[in-house]
């Protein structure tokens, strides 16, 4: 232990405790900048256990042996990964565009558009229209690369790479036939600069790779995911697509390169308008990329944070299935090691088996070629969508589960039809609703009162067909379902015909909570004649299920 108290040449130094101190004082010696060790021996080993071998035990999907039981976890997966991008704003309910410039070639016509993101940004996009077409024609939104080639983004369907200079990949679209819609993500082309951060130096806007770190950082620790507010306006870029009076909705392609690659694999996971995409040189298993060490070639947008506490790049993309997809891959591409594309392909063509479709999954690999868009690729990219939106029927997206599926559900395995269990315990768990197979998210949450599920009269009501009116105070409804009619009040167990003003008795009153009528489960099946399906086995957690 030191004391403090003496001084030699004007500085303050210690000594010794009493203990250690010999005779006479004790003086430090004062040492120059350059004696001053710099760091331990070279020969220090300072990582203990290698990075790779601290990931986390990502959990792995388990594609179930029927397609009952996938329509059954499918929403849950779905619903994981949507709360794993983090708390992403809602997109605009109207959406709110303009066109800002408009001009034509001898193929096609285009117009420069402005979408307003509903986040305080606005959205620039090119979208191309072939002077062809009669009707309604399929659509393709063709999402930009990466490549820190910050003053491309839109403009990529301008350039001829990967073709010899002289087309332009627009080009190739047009003679096929389709109108084709493009914008620019965060931080490329028309939003270069308009990012969050500022130039410490120059007090000018940031850009490029600066403007993009500080537009993960912004995102995040408000909690949401970078990758994710990318992919929110994509989906506005589709919604601008989906209004569009030329555009067959039923026939509308995605597709992209690198981190277009990236953008349609988790667009076509998230939003079911797409039929048919094609990804090329993007599919990134990060259990097989972070190994690498690699860290550094894929960007920050592409890191979404607790990722794979939860699941892997196979579980996002299993959510595109039955629709048509493609994936176009070099064997020695550094940013998709070909060993994790693999295993993505595998887990896939089990998902497309259970719909048996597994024609509708192709993966195309290219030996010793890296990441790289190659002139074989951009042709086979156009057959696909030519024979899946042009030359055949779109694909039927049926995800919901039928009355049937969830009966054998529950005949095959009466104690284990919980569909909740595929959630974990990070604010995942709660009342599920079922409304004909669909998930059903209410603004008026289910809850439990002395023992009864109590379910929003007006919402499922409505979800279900049924012709509910409330009163002004919103404590009776009037509700008419085929030959039903009956008056039903809050803090009344009794459904009454206002006709003949008799009624039938129900276990358990309606109740008025936070201004909504509440009615049991019950109500649906006993007064309305709806099949309602159960599994509850506590106040907090379990499912329902309306079939009418």
């Amino acid at each position: 232990m030191l004391s403090a108290g003496l001084y030699a040449d004007g500085i303050p130094v210690s000594k010794p405790a009493a203990w250690l101190q010999e005779a006479g004082d004790y003086v430090l010696p004062v040492l120059t900048p350059s004696e001053v060790p710099l760091g331990a021996p070279e020969d220090t080993e300072r990582v203990l256990i290698p990075w790779a071998d601290r990931l986390v035990d990502t959990p792995e999907l388990i594609v179930p042996g029927t397609l009952a039981e996938w329509k059954a976890e499918r929403p849950f997966i779905k619903a994981l990964v949507e709360d794993t991008l983090g708390a992403i704003p809602p997109r605009p309910e109207e959406l709110e565009s303009r066109i800002v410039l408009t001009g034509e070639t001898e193929a096609y016509k285009y117009e420069k558009i402005e979408i307003d993101n509903g986040y305080g940004d606005i959205i620039p996009g090119t979208i191309y229209i072939p002077k062809s077409i009669e009707g309604k024609a399929p659509a393709i939104l063709y999402l930009h690369y990466h490549g820190k080639e910050f003053e491309t983004g839109q403009n990529e369907l301008l350039y001829s790479w990967p073709f010899p200079e002289g087309t332009q990949l627009i080009d190739f679209f047009i003679e096929r036939g389709y109108i084709v819609f493009a914008i620019d993500a965060y931080a490329f082309l028309t939003r270069s600069g308009q990012g969050p951060g500022i130039d410490s130096d120059t007090g000018e806007k940031e850009i490029g790779l600066e403007e993009e770190a500080s537009l993960y950082k912004y995102f995040t620790v408000q909690g949401m995911a970078y990758l994710g507010m990318i992919i929110r306006d994509d989906m506005i870029a589709l919604d601008y697509l989906v209004s569009r009076p030329e555009v067959d909705t039923s026939r509308i392609g995605a597709t992209g390169m690198s981190m277009g690659g990236t953008r349609t694999n988790w667009l076509m996971a998230l939003d079911d308008r797409i039929s048919a995409g094609v990804s090329v040189a993007c599919l990134t298993r990060m259990q097989d990329f972070i190994p690498t060490g690699n860290l550094v070639w894929h960007a920050m947008w592409n890191w979404v944070p607790g990722m794979l506490q939860r699941f892997d790049t196979e579980t996002v993309v299993s959510l595109i299935a039955p629709r048509p997809y493609m994936q176009l891959m070099g064997t020695v591409d550094i940013g998709s090691p070909v060993d994790g594309v693999r295993y993505i392909e595998g887990k896939m063509d089990e998902v497309y088996s259970l719909y048996q479709k597994p024609e509708n999954v192709e993966f195309h690999y290219y030996e010793g070629v890296g990441h790289d868009y190659l002139v074989e690729e951009f042709g086979l990219m156009l057959d696909f969508f030519d024979a899946h939106l042009k030359n055949s029927e779109p694909e039927i997206l049926d995800n919901d589960l039928s009355q049937d599926d969830l009966l054998s559900l529950i005949s095959d395995n009466p104690s284990e039809i919980k569909y909740y269990e595929l959630l974990d315990s990070e604010g995942m768990s709660g009342l599920f609703l079922f409304v004909n197979g669909a998930v059903v998210d209410t603004d008026s949450k289910p809850y439990f009162s002395a023992g009864y599920l109590m379910l929003p009269l007006d919402e499922i009501g409505q979800k279900l067909g049924a012709d509910v009116s409330l009163s002004d105070d919103g404590r009776t409804a009037e509700v008419s379902y085929l030959s039903a009619d009956v008056r039903i009040s809050a803090d009344s167990n009794i459904a009454v015909d206002p006709l003949i003003g008799s009624g039938i008795a129900m276990s358990k009153s309606a109740e008025l909570s936070d201004g909504i009528l509440f009615v049991p489960a019950a109500f649906f099946s006993d007064i309305l004649g709806i099949n309602v399906y159960t599994d509850i086995p506590d106040a907090e957690n379990g499912f329902a299920a309306l079939f009418n």
